[in-house]
């Protein structure tokens, strides 16, 4: 009716100048006038939406779509509304009315792949993002970059990683590159975690203002360059969903230039379990590292580390560490030890898990054949992880 035009011609102007409550409250007068207008339901149903009322916006999108079915974008806005209450089967009916209208919508075919994607149908997700790419180009970063999320939770790592590749390369947006980085970065671990065995190499030059022999904390006052090596290997013994056994190799050098009666070099063989159960996780270490000084037998290590750990709350994790230490020195004899140690540590995690706040605190108790070399030590640390790029979430 022509009567409504010039004042939903002004209720337009101003949605668009931000004018909400007056928007609103002119609409609803011509609601009130005239109760079978659907383009004022709709229009109230945008400014509701806006206002992140999504029940009123709703009941507004719904009045509209069954005054006119008909009305452009109203079964869109209808079941992104539906989606935003996480009523998915009500969505997916609504926004198939939308596509069926208007095949060539982009916004209701990522919309239903959203859909898709939370209800765990992760390849019809694939489907529908890949469609909305395909028929408006805007959409192109983002439904690589959801279709990575649906092939990712499915377990398709390869082909997760070729959308997530695209979204990255596109660059449109910096947050969506930014989250795609850290999903690849996330796929390679994920594929390196599936492998049984492992392996680790470093190589270096390191200057050292005061030669020292870290074990037994004699400093020389002597400087020189070394040869810095590493090199650790590991296989995976056995592993299920909630237990793990593996076994690991380390190498260690350090060759000086000069001062080559200080050259360390140490072996250590390691064997690592841990198990779950429900709420605590149960840690074991144990290994043996020998050491030679010089190209001399100089010291055997022997250490056993039983460990507890607990989500006390999502956010919140917790452990519990006992350690015993056995060092027996060839020469040295005053040096042998045991060691026993306590350590706590608190984690508090935020920003989806990424960064942490982390305080901690051990207490160790060495006792030695040379009553001299004896100590009792505490140590405490407070420590805070933050990424360093953006993650992108809806």
């Amino acid at each position: 009716s022509w009567a409504q035009d010039s004042p939903f011609d002004e209720s337009m102007l101003l949605i668009e100048q931000g004018k909400l409550d007056e928007a609103e409250g002119l609409l609803r007068t011509i609601i009130e006038l005239n109760p079978r207008f659907a383009p004022a339901y709709y229009q109230l149903g945008r400014v509701l939406d806006d206002r992140d009322d999504q029940p009123g916006a709703m009941a507004a999108f719904k009045r509209a779509a069954r005054l006119d079915p008909d009305l452009p974008g109203v079964h869109l806005s209808l079941g992104i509304a539906y989606y935003k209450l996480e009523l998915y089967p009500l969505s997916q009916r609504t926004l198939d009315k939308a596509i069926a209208n208007d095949p060539s919508d982009g916004s209701a075919l990522f919309f239903r792949g959203l859909v898709h994607q939370v209800t765990g149908e992760h390849m019809l997700a694939v489907k529908s993002f890949r469609a909305a790419a395909a028929v408006d180009p805007e959409f192109a970063q983002l439904a690589a970059f959801n279709a990575g999320m649906s092939l990712y939770n499915a377990g398709s790592l390869d082909q997760a990683r070729d959308e997530f590749e695209k979204a990255a390369s596109l660059r449109t947006d910096a947050d969506i590159t930014a989250s795609a980085s850290d999903f690849l970065r996330q796929i390679d671990e994920d594929t390196r975690s599936k492998r049984r065995w492992g392996l680790t190499a470093l190589a270096g030059l390191e200057f050292d203002d005061n030669v020292t022999i870290d074990p037994v904390d004699v400093g020389t006052g002597l400087e020189d360059y070394a040869f810095v090596v590493d090199v650790g290997a590991s296989y995976r013994l056995f592993e299920d969903d909630s237990r793990e056994l593996e076994l690991s190799y380390d190498f260690s050098q350090t060759a000086y230039f000069d001062l080559t009666d200080f050259n360390l070099q140490t072996h250590t063989f390691g064997l690592f379990g841990t198990q779950e159960f429900s709420e605590v996780d149960v840690n074991l270490l144990y290994s043996y590292a020998f050491t030679f000084l010089g190209g001399d037998s100089f010291l055997g290590t022997h250490t056993i580390s039983p460990s507890l750990g607990h989500a006390f709350t999502p956010a919140i994790y917790g452990s519990l560490t006992y350690s015993y230490t056995h060092e027996n020195f060839i020469t040295v004899n005053a040096r042998d030890a045991n060691t026993h140690s306590v350590g706590t540590n608190i984690y508090y995690f935020f920003n989806d898990g990424k960064a942490f706040v982390r305080g901690g605190a051990r207490f160790e108790d060495e006792r030695t054949d040379g009553a001299e070399f004896e100590y009792f030590g505490e140590y405490y640390s407070l420590g805070l992880r933050l990424p360093l790029m953006g993650v992108y979430r809806r």
